[in-house]
């Protein structure tokens, strides 16, 4: 092709040819100047540079996609969050309202409980028919049964709701393993069992009122499930700690029931006499309150042979012995004979059956519905009374600690009292006892009644 071309045609075009390399050796020269002259050649420096400006568009798009997802991450997991706090306030909220209602349920069905006691009581005390007596003594085991029910419904509610106030305290065992047993006497007589317990000397350090609802449950539920033989509650060392084991000679229990009698409403086979006396709730507050004292509770039974239930708490400082309860104060009814009974009662119903009660133990009754009308009644009556019994919960806000104080106010001198209210809570017995006046809780046993006013005469006289 080169040979067609003219000679002269040809020394042009390599002319032309060669002032375009010098002038494109130039353009080259001065880019690289201006750009980077450090480059190795323009064309890598032009390469170079629309490759970093690719990767720095491709590495923020996806720096701001992650941002954005990051983003959305954050605020799903914020709304989640306050989801769950929202939940979490609502089910506390539930818990409370639950707690809160089964304490009103408790107090307001008590309030005839302890009405229906009196009134049997006052029938007991007149009546002299054995049918009588008879009816007398089945309503009342029935009113039993029913206030146990409420107490351990109202002890499940507290416990599941963190409710219930650790108060740890150094005490003697004795006294409350013989106060336990003698409360379960009459029922392990009439099963035709015996209860016993051993004598101690131990003294533990732990929370006295859930250490006696445990041993008071295991030894509830001895007595039900226990048709022969008897019962005995000992105490034995464990190096730093004691043991106490209550021992029946019942029905025994199966290796595979051991966990599952420790859930709400389980029951196992009920003895005919035991039947409707409970809700199966005993294990599992025995099980709850063990776990907030951090104090293990072992079981061991076989079938046919009985069962041994054992709760095992530290060993305390010597501690001082407490004073005998009034309720082990001798029942003199002479001591009653004639006394003057102020009792302040906003429930026309127990006022009444109390009323009537005291009358039959040929007491002088002032009656009254608040502090201003136990200051009215003292008014007619004319003289100061013997004793001031009085509701805690009164109506508008009224306490039974404050007409305590106006009646001990205008007679000038501290009359004994006693406080009786619904509620169990230890806030009350502390009230009661910064009130310098004992307290009941409804409903009030009558022979407990008479005994804590024959303790509180004996004292004044």
């Amino acid at each position: 092709m080169l040979d067609s071309i003219e000679p002269s045609r040809l020394a042009e075009l390599e002319e032309e040819n060669r002032r375009l390399r010098v002038i494109n050796k130039v353009l080259i020269e001065r880019v690289e100047r201006e750009m980077d002259p450090s480059a190795s050649s323009a064309f890598s420096l032009f390469y170079n540079t629309v490759t970093v400006d690719s990767s720095v568009t491709q590495r923020t798009t996806t720096l701001t996609n992650l941002a954005r997802r990051l983003m959305q991450e954050i605020a799903e997991r914020k709304e989640a969050e306050e989801a769950l706090l929202d939940a979490k306030a609502v089910a506390e909220r539930a818990n409370e309202s639950k707690t809160n209602f089964l304490a009103a349920v408790s107090h307001d069905l008590r309030q005839p409980l302890h009405a229906a006691r009196l009134f049997l009581a006052e029938m007991s005390e007149t009546a002299a028919l054995a049918r009588a007596l008879t009816l007398r003594e089945r309503i009342e085991s029935a009113l039993d049964s029913m206030d146990d029910m409420l107490e351990s419904l109202l002890d499940m509610s507290r416990l599941d709701a963190g409710a219930w106030r650790m108060d740890a305290s150094a005490f003697q065992l004795e006294p409350l393993l013989a106060r336990l047993v003698a409360e379960f006497q009459p029922q392990a007589e009439a099963a035709g069992i015996q209860l016993r317990h051993v004598a101690t000397s131990a003294v533990v350090e732990t929370d006295r009122r859930l250490l006696e609802r445990i041993l008071r449950n295991l030894i509830g539920n001895a007595v039900r499930y226990t048709d022969v033989g008897g019962i005995v509650v000992g105490v034995r060392g464990a190096g730093e700690c004691v043991r106490i084991d209550v021992v029946d000679s019942g029905i025994g229990i199966p290796r595979e029931k051991w966990q599952l009698i420790f859930q709400e409403f389980h029951q196992l086979a009920v003895p005919l006499r035991a039947r409707g006396k409970g809700l199966g709730l005993g294990l599992a507050i025995v099980d709850r309150a063990a776990r907030l004292l951090e104090t293990p509770i072992d079981v061991r039974s076989e079938p046919g042979r009985g069962s041994r239930f054992s709760v095992t708490v530290r060993r305390g400082a010597a501690a001082p012995a407490p004073a005998v309860a009034p309720v082990a104060a001798v029942q003199d009814r002479m001591a009653l004979d004639r006394s003057a009974v102020l009792l302040v009662e906003d429930d026309p119903a127990v006022r009444q059956g109390m009323a009537s009660l005291l009358r039959t133990w040929h007491c002088d009754v002032i009656e009254a519905d608040s502090t201003a009308g136990a200051l009215v009644g003292l008014a007619r009556h004319g003289a100061a009374p013997d004793v001031v019994i009085a509701d805690y919960h009164l109506l508008n806000g009224d306490r039974g600690t404050s007409a305590v104080a106006a009646v001990r106010e205008r007679c000038g001198r501290a009359v004994p009292a006693v406080i009786v209210s619904s509620d169990r809570g230890p806030s009350l017995r502390m009230h009661a006892r910064e009130a310098d006046a004992m307290f009941l809780v409804k409903p009030v046993a009558p022979s407990k009644l008479r005994a804590t006013l024959n303790f509180l005469l004996s004292k004044q006289g």
